[in-house]
């Protein structure tokens, strides 16, 4: 048992701060509460937890059959929010227009037009008409950079800042102009 007592510090948010002399106590302690989550939600299925404190790795784990922590895993929609706030990152720091066309900053992908050019606000309102991946014949994991090339192969499905439309594609598109910019 570690040396110093437990304190609950937010009870409605069930957060503890173990008050230790060694912070190397308290991180052994948060690691074994991270994986007593796991092991009690997350039973049966594939997980991986990332814990960081002040910029530092202290837990980096795979749970489930053949994860570890370097297995890359497919996060699909979660990915959107962080290519969302990297965006908007990158604008409030003017390196990323919101209604710049898409060609400024990937001049190398000739994406059909149907109607007018597609904007960077077209990507993050999903509002692009462009193809989607995954309503084609099956796919597979390819890098943002692949995913643009095989976008200026497909006719878009409409023109883009005219409907709203829930966008797989135009969000890998985002992703790689992030990618590109940062």
């Amino acid at each position: 048992a570690p040396a110093g007592r437990w304190t609950n510090t937010a009870p409605d948010r069930r957060r503890w701060q173990v008050h230790s002399p060694s912070a190397l106590t308290a991180d052994f302690l948060e690691i074994a509460a991270v994986s007593e989550v796991i092991r009690r939600h997350c039973a049966g299925g594939t997980t991986a937890a990332l814990v960081t404190r002040n910029g530092r790795v202290i837990h980096s784990k795979g749970y489930g059959p053949g994860v570890n922590s370097g297995t890359s895993l497919s996060l699909l929609s979660v990915t959107k929010q962080f290519t969302a706030m990297c965006a908007a990152m990158l604008i409030e720091d003017g390196k990323l227009e919101l209604s710049a066309p898409v060609s400024r900053y990937l001049p190398e992908l000739n994406i059909p037009v149907n109607g007018r050019e597609l904007l960077v606000q077209d990507l993050l309102w999903h509002m692009c008409g462009l193809a989607d991946f995954l309503s084609g014949p099956g796919w597979v994991r390819v890098s943002n950079e692949r995913h643009a090339q095989w976008l200026a192969t497909m006719q878009p499905n409409g023109p883009p800042g005219q409907k709203h439309s829930y966008s797989n594609s135009g969000y890998v598109l985002l992703a790689r102009v992030v990618e590109v910019v940062a």
